[in-house]
């Protein structure tokens, strides 16, 4: 992950996170803002009291500040700067974030503010589908919560979710924790589901059905990393990743650590 501290002039006015794995970029915006002093293209959900932007708008962010795919010399630019392709972070980093539209700019950071940690708490680090309309959550903070989806129904898809089983199965947790996310195209922030939820004493059927669904092999972690058994013992061996169990005959692992190696 890398951090960028988003500035106006010497003013700080928030964070933006990249996921380079999986390209996914979040922007935090400090909480003492308001829809005046937000960004414009935040300042419908600064209004809302909503400071977590969601990946889509955070890319819309950072697409109004790089040279767009389009332009017409696009390949002489990629050869003057030595980059083989078109990368938005590259050129994010080369511009400094600045625009022409507004006094904004970037700068690259190491550690992230204390406001951003806080909400991290709240973000997911792994779920499962209960029932056709319900979703266990567990967030950083130890806390498990049921949703049922049908609280959460004012988000863009989600009916689409409820209506097709396919679709509620394909849920994993998005870059960072920060959503849900159904065929990574309809995205529930964690804040949404940590909001909406019911605080669960974990009853013995749900935790089998998260075993079930939620417990990979050595073969199934391969895959899904689309890497050998050799690059997965390499990760062990490093503590980039940790088995929940492991013997001779192989390792199983939480679903929710092995796609965190996929942001």
């Amino acid at each position: 992950m890398k951090i960028f501290e988003i500035a106006d002039g010497n003013q700080e006015i928030g964070t933006l996170l990249f996921y380079r794995k999986s390209g996914t970029f979040i922007i935090e915006l400090r909480d003492d803002l308001d829809e005046w002093t937000a960004p414009l293209l935040f300042s419908g959900f600064v209004k809302r009291n909503i400071f977590t932007i969601p990946r889509d708008y955070s890319l819309m962010w950072v697409r109004e500040r790089i040279i767009p795919t389009g332009r017409q010399n696009l390949s002489s630019i990629l050869s003057n700067h030595r980059l083989k392709e078109y990368d938005e972070m590259k050129f994010l980093e080369l511009s400094e974030g600045r625009c022409s539209q507004d006094s904004l700019s970037v700068q690259k950071e190491t550690v992230l503010p204390e406001y951003v940690r806080k909400r991290m708490e709240k973000n997911l680090t792994d779920l499962f589908v209960s029932d056709p309309s319900s979703l266990i959550c567990f967030f950083e903070n130890d806390t498990a919560k049921r949703i049922d989806l049908h609280r959460l129904e004012y988000i863009y898809g989600v009916d689409k979710v409820l209506k097709n089983r396919q679709l509620l199965d394909s849920c994993i947790v998005g870059a960072g924790g920060y959503y849900a996310t159904f065929n990574d195209s309809i995205d529930i922030p964690s804040a949404d589901l940590y909001r909406e939820g019911v605080i669960l004493p974990v009853q013995r059927g749900d935790f089998i059905t998260f075993l079930r669904k939620n417990v990979l092999d050595t073969t199934q972690s391969c895959q899904v990393l689309e890497c050998s058994r050799q690059n997965l013992s390499y990760m062990i061996q490093h503590d980039q990743i940790t088995p929940v169990r492991k013997d001779v005959m192989g390792s199983l692992f939480l679903k929710g650590d092995v796609l965190k190696h996929k942001w």
